[in-house]
């Protein structure tokens, strides 16, 4: 299992699912895992933090668990942005929870409240070892890493000047 964590830089659902496909075809095209969201071999879990107009400051997170298809990721975006912006516009407070979503009712449902947790607290495996990688290793596979499927369709267009189009349809 790998686990990724993004950095708190989308805005927009569309944006969200487009970095998801990109993110399926490079786990496919380097043959990591079929990375089927509807078999369970990819999972999104959609965390919302709403900033106040003008400012860059993040509000409380609201995390929805295992969504599993780009639709029903977009869906839960906007539903989760629609329920959050409700409550503060009647000048209620987000609690920080996990939510479980329905995509069938277009609502989400609280699973447990996170209210003292800071973050999540991880505590090693006493039978895993730790495992140390350094930059020489990080350097290695950078090189070994084959480009995502997206990044050769457009060096073909620059090299062999496929129409637009066509690049279009293959995306």
């Amino acid at each position: 299992m790998i686990e990724i964590v993004t950095r708190p830089d989308f805005h927009d659902p569309v944006e969200v699912s487009e970095f998801l496909k990109e993110l399926q075809r490079t786990l496919r095209y380097n043959h990591i895992s079929d990375a089927d969201l509807e078999k369970g071999q990819m999972r999104c879990d959609v965390n919302i933090s709403l900033a106040p107009d003008n400012s860059s400051i993040l509000g409380t997170r609201v995390e929805l668990k295992n969504i599993n298809s780009f639709g029903a990721i977009r869906r839960a975006i906007v539903a989760e942005t629609e329920r959050q912006t409700q409550i503060l516009s009647q000048g209620g407070n987000i609690d920080q929870e996990t939510r479980r979503r329905d995509d069938t009712a277009n609502q989400s449902i609280s699973m447990r409240s996170k209210a003292d947790a800071l973050d999540y607290r991880y505590f090693p495996d006493p039978d895993l070892p730790p495992v140390l990688i350094d930059d020489y290793l990080i350097d290695t596979i950078r090189q070994e890493v084959q480009s995502s499927g997206t990044q050769t369709i457009l060096r073909y267009r620059d090299q062999y000047g496929f129409h637009k189009e066509y690049i279009n349809g293959l995306l």
